[in-house]
């Protein structure tokens, strides 16, 4: 008798950091990352959770995150990296088909001046941006939404994932999230900690999963 096929999970999601690039030796969103899986695991069990720490190089990370989003085909794809301009959670919601001049994490630049010749010069991230930056607010962090993610590999990998969803025609919820270079510690001050980065990402998936997901309706 022929063995049924595994059940697919509910909602697949996926979640990805980066490693280190040049003035970044420890990449905050890759200790961030694998810890979010795990609490995500525990509070959300009707969903699979995928991480995957992309290097931040310009010939490789696109082509590893296509590899897992074909394998996967997520539901929710949640890409986070960090900014020295961000001091909480930086919502992106637009990403650019243009890279800067910019050297990667080793040593190379972009080897062309546009991501793709034949994508649209921008895609709009397809997750709840707003209702990201009311939840973050509401449980006390810092929250900005924003139209500008630069033009390096953070915006890079959103682009390629926008577009996977659109080549497709996927109804995805893909969106990618800057926190602080570095976690604020007794040392150093501030407030973006690691415990509120944690819980803060959290309430990210959470409302990302409400909108994949809504409460089914009673008649």
């Amino acid at each position: 008798m022929d063995q049924a096929s595994p059940k697919r999970a509910e909602t697949i999601v996926l979640l990805t950091a980066f490693g280190p690039f040049p003035g970044v030796p420890e990449n905050a969103s890759s200790v961030l990352v694998p810890q979010l899986a795990d609490a995500a695991r525990r509070q959300f069990y009707d969903a699979e959770i995928v991480t995957q720490i992309l290097p931040t190089v310009w010939t490789k990370a696109a082509g590893l995150l296509e590899d897992v989003l074909q394998q996967k085909t997520p539901d929710i794809c949640l890409h986070f990296g960090v900014s020295d301009r961000a001091n909480g959670f930086v919502i992106e919601t637009r990403a650019y088909n243009t890279c800067e001049l910019t050297e990667d994490a080793t040593g190379r630049l972009p080897p062309w001046p546009t991501l793709t010749s034949s994508g649209p010069a921008e895609h709009n991230s397809t997750f709840p941006a707003s209702d990201i930056v009311t939840a973050l607010t509401a449980l006390g962090a810092t929250a900005t939404a924003s139209t500008d993610p630069g033009r390096y590999l953070c915006n890079a990998v959103l682009y390629h994932s926008l577009q996977f969803d659109a080549d497709l025609n996927l109804p995805a919820c893909t969106g990618f999230v800057h926190i602080p270079t570095a976690f604020a510690t007794n040392e150093t001050g501030g407030e973006f900690t690691f415990d509120k980065a944690l819980s803060g990402a959290l309430e990210i998936l959470a409302t990302c999963l409400a909108k994949t997901n809504p409460p089914a309706k009673h008649g």
